[in-house]
């Protein structure tokens, strides 16, 4: 399932914006770039108003100042920590990177999930191996409700990240472990964003 989130100086919460009637001083290009990034289909769209127009209709959290991604969301798994324990059945929000080298799509391999209530990133060994994760040398604890376990576990270093579109967010270093998630169903692996990372968003 998708949705779409603003992510700006802040991750900030929905608000309607179907009753802004005057198209904003956006130029065409950014107001389609804006819509492909929600897989939203400019097809037949060609004047700057028209493409304001739909942007409303379909996203307006879109249409103000800020980054605007999709979400994605992920169940926790059944049995993942063990037998006779039972997983926290909320669902988890979670968004896909892009890498600093083409920052103008989502990377399909990875979807990494919001956590504030982390202090690390985290990547899960399937994903670290898929992305080709270097280690840092740095053992690091992870605290997390979103984890298995707690312990000294390696960090990766996967470089320069950025948001779908070109927002750069600088380099990302998880910490490598298992984590009581679902395979996304958009495919690849999963990861978590903690505050080492969501904090450089104010």
């Amino acid at each position: 399932m998708r949705c779409a989130v603003w992510v700006s100086v802040a991750f900030t919460s929905l608000a309607s914006a179907l009753s802004r009637a005057q198209p904003k001083p956006f130029r065409a290009s950014e107001i389609k770039a804006r819509l492909r990034r929600l897989g939203v289909s400019t097809e037949g769209c060609f004047e700057k108003e028209e493409l304001y127009r739909l942007l409303l209709e379909r996203a307006p959290e879109a249409s103000g100042v800020g980054h605007c991604v999709p979400l994605e969301l992920l169940q926790a798994a059944r049995g993942a920590m063990g037998a006779g324990v039972t997983v926290d059945s909320k669902r988890y929000v979670g968004i896909r990177l892009a890498s600093a080298d083409d920052a103008s799509v989502a990377d399909p391999r990875l979807l990494m999930l919001l956590d504030s209530a982390a202090s690390n990133s985290l990547l899960t060994p399937a994903a670290a191996r898929l992305l080709g994760a270097r280690p840092t040398g740095v053992r690091a604890t992870a605290d997390t409700g979103t984890a298995v376990g707690l312990g000294g576990f390696e960090q990766v270093d996967l470089g320069e990240v950025a948001l779908p579109g070109g927002l750069a967010c600088g380099r990302l270093a998880p910490v490598v472990m298992d984590l009581p998630l679902e395979r996304p169903s958009g495919g690849g692996e999963c990861g978590l964003l903690g505050l080492d990372f969501l904090s450089r968003f104010e």
